[in-house]
C-alpha cells in the first residue's frame, strides 16, 4: 500500500458522515454494529420506543466495549440520532463526540454550499481535537483511499450473485468494521468461491441496515436469490465514488449529495421509492423486500409511497418489520408466502 494510513480510530453509524475528512484527520473511521442481542444497559438513557441499532449499540459503548475508540462521529438522519448524540457523553466520557449535519432537503440551491460550510466546521473541530491542520494534500489523499476501498466493494458486487447473500454481506460488514489498511488489504486479496442458483425468486432487500444475516438466509433457504440491495451498510455506503479532479471539499460534498438517498433526506417527492423501482428492475427482479427497524419513523413514513408505486408498476413489495436479531417469528410465513406468490406468477 503507497498510503500511510492513520492508527487510531473513530466510530460511526451512518453512511452520510464524511469519511475522507476523519482519513485525513488521522482516524479509521469504524462502523459500530449492534453486536449481541443485549440492550439492557442502555434504559436507562433510551425509551423501548427507540430503534434496536441506538439501544443495542449504546449498550455497547456504557458496556466498555468501544473504548478503543477515539470517538464518535454522528450525522442528523433522525431524531433518536440526534438523541444519542447528546446522550454519547455521558457513556464515553473524555472522547470526541461530532455530529455533522448534512441538510435534509439536498436539491436546494443552498443544499452544496451548506454541505461544504458544515465540512469546514467539523475539519475545524477535528482539528481542535487532535492538535493537527488538515491540509488540501491529506485530504486528496483521504478522497482516494476512501474510493479506493468503495471500488473493492464496488467489484465485490458484481459478483454477488455467485454466492450466498449473507456471504456478500458478511464480507461488506467485515470491510466496514476493520481499520482501513487491513479492509484493503483484505478486499483485495479476497476470493470468493462461485455457485449457481439457477430458478430462484429474484428479490431486492432494502432498509436502514442489515445486521441479522440470519434473515437473509431465511429468505434464500425459502427460494429467493437476493440480487442486490439498498442499505447503509450495503450499497449505498459505496455505490457513488468522490470526483478525484475538483477540490476535496467540494468533491466529498458533492458525493454525499448526489449518492442515494434514504428516506431521511428529501429530493423531490416519491424520489427514494422511485429510486427503489429502477433498481428493481435493472437488477432484473421480481420483487422488493423492504426490512423495516421496528420504531424507525422515516422507513414508516415512506413506506405507503413506496407500496403505492410498486403496486401502480405491478411489481410484488412486502415490508417486514425486524427488532433485535434472533427468530424471525411471524415475518417467516409472510416472506415464504410472498416468494410463493411472485413462483406461481
Amino acid at each position: 500500500m503507497p498510503f500511510d494510513l492513520p492508527q487510531k480510530t473513530v466510530g460511526y453509524f451512518c453512511s452520510y458522515v464524511p469519511e475522507e475528512l476523519l482519513i485525513a484527520a488521522g482516524f479509521n473511521p469504524i462502523r459500530i454494529i449492534p453486536g449481541a442481542t443485549d440492550a439492557s444497559l442502555s434504559q436507562t438513557h433510551l425509551q423501548s420506543y427507540t430503534c434496536y441499532l441506538a439501544r443495542a449499540c449504546l449498550h455497547r459503548a456504557i458496556k466498555g466495549e468501544l473504548n478503543s475508540l477515539e470517538g464518535v462521529i454522528f450525522t442528523h438522519t433522525c431524531d433518536t440520532m440526534q438523541c444519542l448524540a447528546d446522550i454519547w457523553p455521558q457513556a464515553c466520557p473524555h472522547k470526541i463526540v461530532e455530529t455533522f449535519n448534512l441538510p435534509t432537503v439536498l436539491s436546494s440551491e443552498e443544499a452544496l454550499p451548506y454541505t461544504m460550510a458544515e465540512l469546514e466546521r467539523l475539519k475545524s473541530r477535528l482539528e481542535a481535537s487532535t492538535g493537527l491542520l488538515i491540509g488540501e494534500e491529506a485530504l486528496r489523499e483521504a478522497v482516494k483511499i476512501a474510493n479506493r476501498k468503495r471500488i473493492l466493494l464496488q467489484n465485490l458486487a458484481s459478483r454477488r450473485e455467485k454466492m450466498p447473500a449473507s456471504r456478500f454481506f458478511s464480507l461488506v460488514n467485515k470491510a466496514l468494521t476493520l481499520p482501513l489498511g487491513e479492509a484493503i488489504s483484505f478486499l483485495e486479496n479476497l476470493e470468493v468461491e462461485e455457485e449457481e442458483n439457477p430458478g430462484k425468486v429474484r428479490i431486492v432487500l432494502a432498509g436502514s441496515t442489515l445486521d441479522d444475516l440470519s434473515l437473509v438466509d431465511f429468505i434464500e433457504e425459502s427460494g429467493g436469490k437476493i440480487v442486490d440491495d439498498d442499505f447503509c451498510n450495503g450499497t449505498r455506503y459505496f455505490q457513488t465514488l468522490a470526483d478525484e479532479s475538483i477540490p476535496p471539499i467540494e468533491a466529498i460534498a458533492r458525493r454525499l449529495l448526489e449518492r442515494p438517498i434514504c428516506p431521511c433526506k428529501f429530493l423531490k417527492p416519491g424520489a427514494y421509492s422511485q429510486s427503489l423501482l429502477e433498481k428493481t428492475r435493472k437488477a432484473k427482479a421480481q420483487g422488493l423486500i423492504l426490512v423495516r427497524q421496528k420504531f424507525c419513523d422515516p422507513w414508516g413514513w415512506e413506506f405507503p409511497l413506496m407500496q403505492s408505486l410498486f403496486q401502480e408498476k405491478k411489481v410484488p413489495i412486502l415490508m417486514v418489520e425486524v427488532e433485535q436479531p434472533g427468530s424471525l417469528g411471524p415475518i417467516a410465513t409472510r416472506i415464504q408466502a410472498f416468494l410463493e406468490m411472485i413462483a406461481e406468477g
